[in-house]
C-alpha cells in the first residue's frame, strides 16, 4: 500500500468502501472510525476478519506516512494481524495505531480494533519502508465505480472475486476486477490483497476442519501490483490438526509475478473466559 495521501474521505477509494472514515491524528499516531456491515459476511453466513485488515494497514501505515521525508513515498513490506474476538456485521470500531520505532528509512508501528463494548477485536503491526522519490511522479488514475458497500450481500458480492477450479489441496480465488481496488497510484491495495488472503485460506479450512477460524495473517509484500489485470491468490495447507491450523498463501499479478507471500493461523476457539484489555488498556472481564 503506498501511503502518500490519506483516502478516507474519497468515497471511491477503497478505505471508504471498507468502512473507514473521520481519520485524524491522534497524539503521534493515527486514529480512525470503521463501520462494517453485511458485506463483512461470507455466503455462508459468517464475518471474515480479513474485511478489517483495510482498517489497520491504513492507520498503521498513516502513522509512519507522516515522518518521512518531504517528497518521498511509503510502503508497507509486512503487515501481521492477530485476530482477538468475533465482531457483528454492523460493528462500529474504531482503529488507533502509534509508531513505535521511526527511521530513516521506514520504521514499525502497532495498531488495534476496538469494539463499542471496548473489547480488542484485532491488533496488528507493520514494518514500513520510506523511498525516494523515482522520476516523474506518478499520475492518480481514476478507479472504476463500484457499488457502495451498504448495498451489497456477501464480502464475495463487495470485492465481486471468484474460485477457480484447482487441486484438491489448494483454493484459488481471482480478482478480475482489480482496477476498482487500486490506491490513486493505481496499485493494488494491501487491505484487498489481505482480506483475499484470508478468505481463500478460511475456504480451504472449511472443506478440511470448519471448526477451525483465523487466528493470525502474516504478510509480506515483496512487489507491488498495477489494477491492470485480474489478480490471484492460491492457499495451500500445510498443516490442519483438530485445534490449529497453518496455511500458505501467495498472490500474483496479472502477469504471473508473486505479490503476497501469507501464513493464516487458524485455531479451534471457545466463549472467551479469560481477561482481555480495554481500549484504555485496563484488563476486563469478557
Amino acid at each position: 500500500m503506498l501511503d502518500s495521501v490519506c483516502e478516507v474521505d474519497d468515497r471511491t477509494s477503497v478505505e471508504a468502501r471498507f468502512g473507514l472514515s473521520r481519520c485524524r491524528a491522534d497524539g503521534i499516531g493515527r486514529r480512525c472510525d470503521v463501520r462494517v456491515g453485511a458485506w463483512s459476511l461470507d455466503r455462508e453466513g459468517m464475518s471474515r476478519p480479513g474485511v478489517l485488515a483495510t482498517a489497520l494497514d491504513h492507520v498503521l501505515g498513516e502513522s509512519l506516512a507522516v515522518h518521512r521525508p518531504k517528497g518521498w513515498w511509503t510502503t508497507t513490506s509486512e503487515l501481521t494481524i492477530d485476530f482477538l474476538a468475533p465482531f457483528d456485521p454492523q460493528s462500529r470500531l474504531q482503529a488507533t495505531a502509534d509508531p513505535i520505532q521511526v527511521e530513516l528509512r521506514g520504521g514499525y508501528a502497532q495498531a488495534r480494533l476496538i469494539d463499542e463494548r471496548g473489547f480488542v477485536v484485532a491488533e496488528g503491526s507493520t514494518w514500513a519502508h520510506h523511498l525516494p522519490p523515482r522520476g516523474a511522479p506518478a499520475l492518480p488514475l481514476v478507479r472504476p465505480w463500484n457499488e457502495p458497500a451498504s448495498t451489497v450481500a456477501t464480502i464475495e458480492d463487495h470485492l465481486r472475486f471468484e474460485r477457480l477450479p484447482s487441486p484438491a489441496d489448494s483454493v484459488l480465488l481471482t480478482l478480475r476486477a482489480s482496477a476498482s481496488w487500486t490506491n490513486i497510484f493505481g496499485l493494488v491495495h494491501g487491505g484487498v490483497w489481505t482480506c483475499l488472503s484470508e478468505i481463500a485460506a478460511a475456504q480451504l479450512l472449511r472443506e478440511h476442519n470448519p471448526k477451525l477460524t483465523t487466528a493470525r495473517l502474516h504478510v509480506a509484500f515483496v512487489r507491488a501490483a498495477r489494477g491492470d489485470g485480474p489478480i490471484t491468490v492460491t492457499a495451500r495447507a500445510r498443516h490442519v490438526g483438530s485445534a490449529f491450523a497453518v496455511v500458505d498463501v501467495l498472490g500474483r499479478a496479472a502477469d504471473d509475478t508473486l505479490c503476497t507471500i501469507s501464513t493464516v493461523t487458524a485455531r479451534s476457539r471457545t466463549d472467551r473466559t479469560g481477561p482481555t484489555r480495554d481500549a484504555c488498556g485496563a484488563l476486563a472481564r469478557g
